[in-house]
């Protein structure tokens, strides 16, 4: 019986009749189960269903819990440095980086502990701009957050150079990567940083209505960086919560921090400068978090895979037919 049994379901699959075959694994299975294994139905919807999680998998990703957040209350955690002047200061988790009454300003903040920098993450922070020299001279010079792995005593040039960039006899910050917001008037945009080195992605924010906070807004500004290290970008969203239209997101492509910072972990942190116009910036609610998949991400990928291996199996066992 078990034999005219194989023959017939041999037949329903191949469409033909076929020799009956040595035992192989499939015919371990029960005979209830062993039709519908060897349906031609069946591994189509495996196919079909493996596919699906598969891609889902891949799609379903989310921050992690915060990695880090906040500066430590009153520092606790973090370094600050400043380069002949005096280094920034935290009250109540608010970071002053730097202030109006120092002109040539070059300051730094730095998180102790090494965070994973070479996999995808995202840094948010409210960044706010509570003072300048002058009306009429404005603002100077912005911020960048960096990651970089030379220390927690790094920083470098005043003014423009924002406490990151080389300058005279300082080399600037290297190995890094930056990205930030140069807001003296006239010269304010978006800039990257790679080694020390200084770039704009985009002149005047680049943002819809005009992006005026990178000049003279003194309006809190909600500011998300993130990292993708598949596609390797690094992009720095900014959003006036006051003003809707006032938005910008801009990108660097071909971006490697991995590579860039020689390792898969880095120091993060904050550098910032002023010059002639000199500012005060103060930084809240920071977080830093790294991204993982979802649990059920995990789940649908482990059932795909299975029914990519059921798939194979099929494939073996026709090959030896």
């Amino acid at each position: 019986m078990n034999s005219i049994s194989s023959r017939i379901q041999s037949a329903a699959y191949r469409g033909k009749p076929q020799p009956i075959r040595s035992v192989g694994d499939s015919e371990r299975l029960p005979q209830g189960a062993k039709g519908v294994f060897m349906s031609g139905r069946f591994y189509k919807s495996v196919l079909l269903t493996g596919a699906a999680l598969l891609g889902a998998s891949l799609i379903g990703v989310r921050p992690a819990s915060a990695d880090v957040t906040g500066f430590g209350g009153s520092g606790t955690g973090w370094t600050f440095v400043g380069n002949g002047s005096p280094p920034p200061t935290v009250t109540n988790n608010d970071l002053t980086l730097t202030t109006v009454a120092i002109q040539g300003d070059a300051n730094a903040a730095w998180y102790n502990t090494q965070q994973n920098v070479a996999k995808s993450w995202t840094a948010s922070f409210t960044w706010q701009l509570s003072g300048q020299s002058s009306p009429n001279f404005g603002p100077g010079d912005g911020f960048l957050f960096v990651v970089q792995s030379e220390g927690t005593n790094a920083v470098s040039g005043s003014g423009g150079f924002k406490g990151y960039a080389a300058y005279n006899t300082n080399p600037g910050i290297t190995p890094s990567a930056a990205i930030g917001i140069e807001n003296y008037p006239g010269a304010y945009g978006v800039q990257f940083g790679n080694d020390g080195t200084l770039s704009y992605i985009s002149v005047g924010g680049g943002g819809t209505g005009g992006s005026t906070f990178l000049s003279s807004d003194t309006n809190p500004i909600n500011f998300t960086v993130a990292y993708n290290s598949s596609a390797q970008t690094l992009s720095i969203t900014g959003t006036d919560p006051l003003i809707s239209a006032d938005t910008f997101t801009q990108t660097k492509y071909a971006v490697n921090i991995g590579t860039i910072v020689g390792g898969t972990t880095g120091y993060i942190g904050f550098t910032g400068g002023t010059g002639g116009a000199s500012e005060t910036q103060n930084l809240t609610n920071f977080a830093y978090s790294t991204v993982v998949p979802e649990p059920a991400s995990l789940a649908v990928f482990a059932v795909g895979g299975v029914g990519l291996l059921l798939i194979g199996r099929k494939r073996r066992m026709q090959r030896s037919a």
